[in-house]
């Protein structure tokens, strides 16, 4: 291959269509695959694409003397070293619109799975017996849901929890009321643990949102309330989060992230009997995978061939996120 081709290196998992039209473009020099790359490859590369299992750091890009734009195809950023990455002059982007819908739509699968028991009658079937006055559900229509970030996954969210007849609330320190035209009511964290039904967490991973549910905000929330969490693991304290389901502050709790991932199979995590766990499966569709990658071509292509910097998904030095404490 030509010296004066852009060199990509895709680390993690990518939509195999949008592959092949970046590698039918012959500006371009691909190599795909962790487990293929060599140290001159790092070395040598301009642009490089992962998802959240690559953790971007200080010491990674040491090896990167060429890198001019890390693309990471996912809504959270939290493993990317946003500092490193400014003091080095690399240009760092996500695809936060890419999975809204699949994971909106894995928040109200695991709404209704834990609202209608749906793990019990899983097990009464398999134990032979159709006891079903044992596994009675509760319904969602006028219900409260109380929906702590209201981003885009979170205002999609609502726009679902509107469907099914429910009545919605939102807690979102950053988001201005004077422009604000979804139809939901604004309350403050604590009004909103007290008064919901169910809360579903939307935010991002930052040192304010770290372990923002803990002990007192369990015993804040209504005894027969459900907890989702689609966001990041470090969200919730596990461990508080254990107790306070022992000690029935609240009624059960569905989660998608976890402080440590992969989830040890042993632990009481994934074995607790009011809990419901998925595998960080938020943006796993076939469907949200190929719009990320397609957002992660056409990055490359302002960036290279357009010599622009989009707006969409471009991530500012860490110090700009959240500047201040407001939760």
């Amino acid at each position: 291959m030509s010296n004066s081709k852009i060199k990509i290196l895709i680390l993690d998992r990518f939509d195999q269509t949008e592959y092949l039209s970046l590698r039918s473009q012959n500006c371009y020099e691909i190599k795909m695959g962790k487990e293929k790359m060599t140290p001159e490859d790092y070395k040598s590369a301009q642009a490089i694409v992962i998802r959240s299992t690559t953790k971007i750091t200080a010491s990674f890009l040491e090896q990167c003397a060429n890198l001019k734009l890390i693309i990471s195809t996912t809504s959270g950023f939290d493993h990317i070293d946003l500092e490193a990455c400014a003091n080095k002059g690399i240009k760092a982007y996500f695809t936060p619109s890419a999975n809204m819908a699949a994971a909106s739509e894995l928040c109200f699968t695991l709404i209704s799975n834990l609202s209608k028991n749906f793990l019990a009658s899983q097990k009464l079937i398999r134990s032979g017996s159709w006891k079903r006055e044992l596994i009675l559900g509760n319904e969602l229509e006028g219900k409260k849901l109380g929906i702590v970030g209201f981003g885009r996954i979170g205002s999609r969210v609502n726009r679902i929890a509107k469907a099914f007849g429910m009545s919605t609330m939102a807690y979102d320190p950053y988001l201005d009321p004077e422009n604000h035209k979804e139809e939901v009511e604004l309350l403050g964290f604590e009004e909103i643990l007290r008064s919901s039904d169910i809360i579903t967490i939307h935010v991002p991973m930052t040192r304010y949102t770290k372990r923002m549910f803990r002990k007192n905000q369990f015993e804040s929330m209504q005894e027969h309330a459900l907890l989702i969490n689609c966001s990041r693991g470090n969200v919730v304290s596990e461990e508080e989060m254990l107790t306070a389901l022992d000690e029935n502050k609240f009624k059960a709790a569905a989660l998608d992230v976890f402080e440590r991932e992969p989830v040890d199979p042993e632990s009481r995590i994934a074995n607790h009997p009011r809990i419901l766990c998925s595998p960080h499966i938020g943006g796993a569709t076939f469907e949200s995978q190929a719009k990320a990658a397609k957002c992660a071509r056409k990055i490359l292509d302002a960036f290279f061939l357009e010599n622009t910097l989009p707006q969409d998904g471009a991530l500012p030095p860490k110090a700009a996120w959240f500047s201040e404490q407001i939760i």
